[in-house]
């Protein structure tokens, strides 16, 4: 499973407006939270842009 997949499940179930901040934290909680503040934003920022 990718982390576009992994991150589109709580987008989904929770809607609304997502930035990166938000992204980072709902990746962490399904365990995807390795790396520092700087990886996980990109991480994030990639995984959003995918699924757009």
């Amino acid at each position: 499973m990718t982390i576009a997949q992994i991150l589109e499940q709580p987008i989904r179930a929770l809607g609304g407006t997502w930035d990166t901040r938000r992204a980072v934290t709902a990746l962490r909680d399904a365990g995807h939270g390795d790396g520092n503040q700087r990886q996980q934003g990109k991480r994030a920022r990639k995984a959003l842009r995918d699924l757009a």
